[in-house]
């Protein structure tokens, strides 16, 4: 008995039309590797809300278009000044009440210390505006399979962000608690006067959440949710120390962070995860 080993999947035959016997398909009918074997390919459609790397030009050109575009709208807000400080004495007395009424606490302290008070300060006026790009530059070079996602969730808090200064506009603790110092202004950081409104692109009364808090949280989530090295950690500490410096400059309540925080995690929830790239078929 002879044993015939079974047939190859390259060598499979199909019926001649002519006579009815068997005809090899290898030649030009036969796929090749490059027809058999599909190469892996990253996803182009959007998942939810989350959309997918683009060409770098694109991605600056939405990222710059779309903060600008923010800049405009939260300054375009309605100017509801008693609204504003209606709610914020509503806060106030919330705070009071659950006994977490810090913020005169931390910003006393902070401006008791004047190196300190310029920390804060200038902590409070650029890193804000450093770190976010920073991360979301590293993420574009370094880790491109995860970046759609922390990119969209990013622009979803933001966006939501925008709704709520429209509909509930609240005046900053350096405007409506009594005793409150404003930090930027006392000490000057980069030009500022005290009341921040010199361009047309302030909104005192956004203070609620605070994106200093959210975006910062968003860096510290993106970063430690990205790496496996056990030092990821360290990167909370980013947000923990921008909300002792948003309360300590008088710019935002700890209610604000709070915000902020719930902000980012809805950004999150809403944002599925990209698609995987299709796996390569397998011949049979």
């Amino acid at each position: 008995m002879i044993d015939v080993p079974p047939a190859d999947a390259s060598t499979a035959t199909r019926p001649d039309p002519n006579d009815g016997s068997p005809t090899d398909t290898l030649g030009e009918d036969a796929p090749g590797p490059a027809a058999s074997i599909a190469p892996p390919h990253r996803p182009s459609h959007w998942r939810g809300l989350t959309w997918p790397r683009q060409a770098w030009w694109v991605e600056i050109i939405v990222i710059v278009f779309g903060y600008a575009l923010y800049e405009v709208v939260q300054g375009a807000a309605p100017w509801r000044h008693g609204a504003a400080f209606q709610n914020a004495a509503r806060l106030i007395r919330f705070e009071r009440w659950a006994r977490i009424d810090v913020e005169l606490t931390v910003n006393g302290f902070v401006n008791a210390h004047t190196p300190l008070a310029l920390v804060t300060g200038y902590f409070y006026d650029s890193l804000h505006y450093l770190i976010t790009p920073s991360v979301l530059l590293w993420l574009f070079l370094r880790h491109p399979a995860v970046y759609g996602r922390w990119r969209s969730a990013l622009i979803v808090a933001s966006v939501g962000s925008l709704a709520v200064f429209y509909l509930w506009p609240l005046a900053p603790p350096r405007m409506a608690w009594l005793g409150m110092i404003d930090t930027l202004a006392v000490h000057h950081i980069f030009g500022s006067v005290e009341s921040h409104s010199a361009s047309a692109l302030v909104n005192d009364f956004a203070a609620m959440p605070s994106l200093h808090v959210g975006w910062a949280l968003w860096c510290a989530a993106a970063v430690a949710g990205t790496l496996r090295a056990a030092w990821r950690h360290l990167v909370w500490l980013y947000p923990v120390l921008t909300t002792f410096v948003v309360m300590g400059t008088g710019n935002h309540y700890l209610l604000d962070g709070v915000g902020g925080a719930v902000a980012i995690g809805l950004g999150l929830a809403l944002t599925a995860r990209p698609a995987r790239p299709a796996r390569p078929a397998r011949p049979n």
